[in-house]
């Protein structure tokens, strides 16, 4: 699918977004769905190719990509995403469970 929901307006694109995750889900399909927005991507992704001048230059699950970008077009790719989508508060800051030992 080449950037399938694009020209939707916010609401109906993250609808249309839920809808094929479970769809994918429900038939367990591989799908291919090209797309230039990052954050819709990572939602709907479970593994995500970047390409820089045609070429894959890395492939993996957008916590990976984040936490190892392959070079410097990637690591810059990766600037100003939302990373909420991808990491939870406990990835960012594990708890500190000691206290709760003693």
């Amino acid at each position: 699918m080449d950037e399938a929901f694009s020209a939707l307006d916010p609401l109906i694109r993250t609808e249309m977004q839920d809808e094929l995750v479970k769809l994918q889900a429900k038939h367990q399909r591989t799908i291919v769905f090209i797309s230039h927005d990052l954050d819709e991507a990572m939602r709907i992704g479970d593994r995500i190719a970047i390409m820089q001048n045609g070429e894959v230059v890395q492939v993996g699950t957008p916590d990976e990509i984040l936490n190892n970008p392959a070079n410097d077009y990637v690591r810059t790719f990766f600037r100003g995403v939302d990373i909420s989508q991808v990491f939870s508060a406990k990835d960012i800051a594990p708890p500190d469970t000691e206290w709760l030992n003693s």
